[in-house]
């Protein structure tokens, strides 16, 4: 390839300085200002620094900001190939520049939305807190329950029985449904059926019966297994052991789905630590958390929700 020196300008020709830049050649020379030669222009726009003098030296004359001195390998005539290819890598610089921006730009945007949403989240929380202890305050515990709960707390688990192992039994399971069915103890290929069938048939529901049961056993299950704020999980020993951390899933079934795909579903040598947060913005935040719960109860060990702020 051949440099910019080899591209024969002349004075009065035009030209193209780094491939950005465009204007005429007014001097070509040696200079006091620098050795080696120097190339003076005229710029096409008012972006240069003088007027063809520099520091007490005139060497040509144009427009004030119009003019601009350049070494001799960064000027090439704007008809030859190279500046044509040093404009298309500058557009392409531009691009990439622009598509930063725009990255950045849409990146705060969604920042801002999500903030403002944890803040309306916070403040649904705080009015829930406020009603919750007024409750407390004009209807005082007292009504004995099997695991010592006031009647206030009953009230808002929505009358469930305390034991939530019992969560379910007392729900009927239609002719009409066309869903999966769950059955005790789980098996791996009851989990892979209903996994299959969120996958094909997300329009139909899975069973309140079969919802209820599963967060019930998930429920008893993480009760024993956690003691206080900290849990320790190991990463699955072995050549083929690895431990998937999750961040939020909001509700995005298509990305878990695909999360789950690209790194195995739960088993023996696959761990998944879900970061909390699998509720809200998306559509299908239940299909996630029975997929999750269930290889919970089938893996005890192997998956583990983190508790996020929702």
């Amino acid at each position: 390839m051949s440099t910019g020196k080899d591209e024969q300008i002349a004075v009065g020709q035009k030209a193209v300085i780094l491939g950005k830049r465009k204007g005429t050649v007014r001097f070509i020379g040696p200079t006091a200002f620098g050795p080696g030669e120097w190339v003076g222009i005229e710029l096409e726009k008012p972006t240069g620094s003088h007027d063809g003098g520099v520091n007490g030296q005139r060497y040509f004359s144009c427009p004030a900001g119009h003019g601009v001195y350049v070494q001799r390998a960064g000027v090439l005539p704007s008809n030859s190939w190279q500046a044509a290819a040093s404009q298309i890598q500058s557009l392409l610089r531009g691009r990439k520049d622009r598509q930063e921006t725009d990255y950045k730009r849409a990146f705060q945007t969604w920042n801002a939305m999500d903030m403002e949403e944890e803040s309306q989240f916070l403040d649904q929380s705080a009015t829930i807190t406020r009603v919750e202890h007024m409750l407390r305050a004009y209807h005082p515990a007292t009504s004995a329950t099997p695991n010592g709960n006031s009647a206030v707390a009953l009230s808002i688990t929505g009358g469930l029985s305390p034991n939530s192992m019992e969560w379910g039994q007392d729900i009927l399971i239609e002719p009409t449904y066309e869903g999966p069915h769950i059955t005790w103890p789980l098996t791996l290929a009851n989990v892979e059926a209903v996994l299959h069938h969120i996958r094909t048939k997300p329009q139909v529901a899975i069973h309140k019966k079969y919802v209820a049961e599963v967060v019930g056993r998930a429920c008893d299950l993480m009760g024993k297994q956690l003691k206080d704020s900290v849990y320790d999980m190991a990463v699955p020993e072995g050549n083929e052991g690895k431990l998937v951390i999750c961040g939020d899933t909001h509700g995005q079934l298509a990305d878990f789905l695909w999360v789950l795909k690209q790194n195995g579903e739960p088993d023996e040598d696959t761990g998944y630590l879900l970061n909390g947060d699998i509720a809200d913005r998306g559509d299908d935040a239940s299909e996630i958390l029975i997929i999750t719960l269930m290889y919970k109860i089938l893996y005890p060990k192997r998956v583990m929700i983190n508790r996020g702020n929702h």
